[in-house]
């Protein structure tokens, strides 16, 4: 559940710019002015649960975080989120800021695909369980 909660949260900061944009939500920028310092570190949190979602998904990490709400279509938003919202953090790391460079033109999109796949997934839960690790 924790990768669902992160990809929704996650999703609504990285596409709300573009959702203003498109006048399709009128935002208050004292919204934004509030949680603007923490943007980076929510990206960080994001990208870390969602590597670690990976890794228990691919069978790497021998752990098992029944609420974590480790499956691919939760990792993969949650890291690309991620490297969107933490990209301050990468200014260091030449390898992560390119990444997040190039990923930035899409950004709306996958804004609008982490909280689609976090709102499934708490609304209908797994619809194929090869993908979400749940045996028949």
């Amino acid at each position: 559940m924790l990768l669902q909660l992160l990809n929704i949260l996650m999703g609504v900061v990285v596409a709300l710019p573009g959702l203003q944009k498109r006048g399709l939500i009128q935002a208050q920028t004292e919204f934004e002015g509030k949680i603007s310092s923490y943007v980076p570190t929510l990206g960080l949190i994001g990208l870390v649960a969602g590597v670690i979602g990976f890794l228990i998904r691919i069978d790497l990490l021998p752990i098992f975080i029944s609420s974590l709400g480790a499956s691919y279509p939760q990792a993969i938003p949650a890291i690309l989120l991620g490297l969107l919202l933490a990209a301050p953090h990468f200014q260091k790391y030449q390898l992560l800021k390119q990444v997040s460079d190039k990923i930035r033109p899409y950004a709306f999109e996958i804004g609008i695909i982490g909280i689609a796949c976090g709102l499934g997934s708490l609304l209908f839960g797994c619809i194929l369980p090869v993908v979400c690790h749940v045996p028949f």
